[in-house]
């Protein structure tokens, strides 16, 4: 089962006796779109399975920190190890009999599913960088390319990726173009560096499809539908170049396993008389 992290933060406000009780819920969902787990704050963690038909036949509770089966203070191999021992026995000590909440006697593919549950959210990506120092990253690193004629140049100089168009004359569009997997991502921030040598600016609409002749930064979730994230009168720095920073979550864009960066120049002459520098591309993010 492939197990996509959609990872909805919501409070759930439970009316108790002796007043409201909040547990901020992660869900995750398959990729038929069913629901298999909920974590909660409190450190429990309900699975969910389902049968050949696709109906819930089980719900189970759990608690996140009996993971840590021999409590050294980490979930490693050794965790592993133990429950590989106790499979489909009765559970030993210390228990691998972690799923459901108290155990229910046998050491099984539940609480096989518990300690995958909290691996997959420990494990999960959390940054990507490029500094363009191993020259000019191509399809095997996520990055693809676009010049609307022959005369656009996308090439890394002095360690920077460089959009210019030589010979000049005419009006050319460059892209470089990131594609990365965001599914589950959350507070997802991206920053880069970009200067300028004398390119006029020539805007992006704030959403366009395919491409738009135009300066900026674009993001999409589909590769199609763009959405313009920094435009050209924000690059107009010169060639001492700037730093920035985008909190990407304010979009309200979906983040799917082919999420796409687009940084584009327009012009029609060489570096020096045009042209743009991007350097210092990072994603950071989180489950």
């Amino acid at each position: 089962m492939k197990i996509q992290s959609n990872n909805i933060k919501i409070v759930l406000v439970l009316l108790l006796i002796g007043g409201p009780v909040c547990f901020a819920a992660q869900y995750e969902y398959d990729s038929l779109n069913r629901l298999v787990s909920v974590s909660y704050d409190d450190d429990t963690i309900v699975l969910y399975s389902y049968d050949a038909s696709g109906n819930c036949h089980q719900k189970v509770m759990a608690a996140i920190s009996d993971v840590d089966i021999n409590d050294d203070g980490s979930v490693n191999l050794d965790d592993f190890a133990i429950l590989a021992r106790q499979w489909l026995l009765a559970p030993g000590e210390p228990t691998a009999d972690i799923v459901p909440l108290g155990g229910d006697g046998t050491v099984d593919e539940l609480d096989l599913a518990g300690m995958a549950e909290y691996w997959l959210h420990s494990f999960l990506p959390s940054e990507y960088s490029q500094d363009f120092s191993g020259g000019l990253p191509g399809v095997q690193d996520g990055w693809e390319y676009y010049s609307s004629d022959s005369g656009g140049r996308i090439e890394v100089v002095n360690e920077r990726l460089r959009m210019d168009r030589d010979p000049s004359g005419t009006y050319t569009l460059n892209e470089a173009i990131l594609h990365w997997d965001l599914v589950g991502a959350s507070n997802v921030s991206l920053s880069f560096w970009q200067a300028e040598s004398g390119d006029e600016q020539e805007s992006l609409p704030a959403n366009f499809t395919g491409h738009s002749d135009g300066d900026g930064v674009a993001v999409s979730s589909d590769g199609v539908n763009w959405t313009t994230v920094v435009n050209a009168a924000d690059l107009d720095v010169g060639t001492t170049g700037q730093a920035f920073t985008i909190d990407l979550d304010t979009l309200g864009l979906e983040y799917t396993d082919d999420f796409q960066i687009k940084f584009q120049q327009y012009d029609n002459f060489p570096w020096d008389s045009d042209g743009r520098e991007w350097d210092d591309i990072s994603i950071t993010f989180g489950p």
